[in-house]
């Protein structure tokens, strides 16, 4: 049986020093593979906008709770349930459900209250309770009347929420 000889100690897999100077130019090849015309988003960046389309809760959570705040919130919806209602366009419902995401959020913000409690010390057995409360009934009340009175616009925005689940279920 022949001896098997190694190639001479310029190629880079028997010889450790070479290979830290072939690793840079295998990466610049590989960056100039993975050129593509289009980018991807990264996650960071969706959550970045998600945060930007979010950013009006913020600023309902720092309002004070008072009937002018509210009222200014229910006009905000009626307003722009008008508006949908005679012009049925993207941009209107965009406004009309941030509306109503708004008012929502005030509602929930001030008009409930939410307790946990653990019952018993033994921790195998241990369960976590939450109790919600409606510290304001009339708030309670009012979300409920205008709910009802918006039903039209509700109806409209669950058909084209609706359309566009399976919009999106097609793609898949």
């Amino acid at each position: 049986m022949a001896k098997v000889d190694f190639p001479d100690s310029s190629s880079p897999f028997f010889n450790p020093a070479l290979y830290n100077t072939v690793k840079p130019e295998a990466k610049k090849s590989k960056e100039k593979d993975d050129v593509r015309g289009v980018k991807k988003p990264r996650f960071s960046a969706i959550l970045d906008e998600a945060a930007g389309e979010t950013a009006s809760a913020g600023e309902i959570r720092d309002l004070s709770p008072s009937e002018e705040t509210l009222r200014e919130l229910l006009d905000g919806v009626h307003s722009a349930g008008d508006e949908l209602r005679q012009r049925p366009f993207p941009e209107e419902i965009k406004k009309y459900k941030q509306a109503v995401r708004n008012f929502l959020h005030y509602i929930v913000e001030n008009g409930y209250t939410v307790e946990e409690q653990t019952s018993g010390t033994n921790l195998l057995k241990r369960k976590k309770f939450t109790l919600v409360q409606v510290a304001d009934r009339k708030l309670e009340q009012l979300a409920a009347s205008i709910m009802a009175g918006q039903n039209s616009q509700l109806e409209i925005l669950a058909r084209l929420d609706e359309i566009a689940g399976i919009l999106v279920d097609l793609l898949q």
